[in-house]
């Protein structure tokens, strides 16, 4: 062997030494955090999720989070509508939440919530009516949400659940 190749195969040597030793380290910090219950476990729903609604009719549905009783202090959701089948109105916050935005398109039936409160003991985001415009069945769907723990760093959402609707 000449000395000229020493670089080379000592290079490869580190090389073989150090994937294993990376994999190992990724491995462990994968572990730490399913430990520390980081994973994703808030619901956000619609209630009711299916009912039956007469044409020119109102309900009130509500926007529910469920932290599975881990503190959290943030909650946004983004619910999409068919806007010829339903229309919505009086959008208010639930108690002891403060609404941060809430944004109604219905050019394209978008409804965007986002909401700063105690949700481990208050349930609820926020309240709105929809009124049918057009018989058939349809869907409030949740697009998007996310739900923060006390620190407003970890994600804590983990499923959601929209509301199907019958027009008469």
């Amino acid at each position: 062997m000449k000395l000229k190749n020493l670089p080379i195969i000592l290079g490869f040597i580190v090389l073989l030494l150090t994937l294993p030793a990376a994999v190992f380290l990724l491995s462990q910090r994968q572990e730490s955090r399913a430990g520390a219950k980081l994973s994703a476990t808030a619901l956000v729903y619609l209630w009711p999720q299916s009912f039956e609604l007469p044409t020119d009719q109102s309900v009130t549905l509500e926007v529910k989070v469920d932290t599975k009783n881990q503190p959290a202090k943030r909650a946004e959701a983004t619910i999409n509508f068919d806007p010829q089948v339903i229309s919505i109105t009086n959008i208010e916050a639930a108690s002891g939440v403060n609404l941060a935005q809430k944004a109604l398109n219905t050019t394209n039936g978008i409804l965007q919530l986002s909401g700063v409160g105690d949700f481990e003991n208050n349930k609820i985001l926020a309240t709105f009516k929809i009124k049918g415009l057009a018989t058939g069945i349809t869907e409030l769907k949740i697009q998007e949400a996310h739900v923060w723990d006390l620190s407003g760093q970890v994600d804590i959402f983990g499923n959601a659940m929209g509301a199907e609707v019958t027009i008469k």
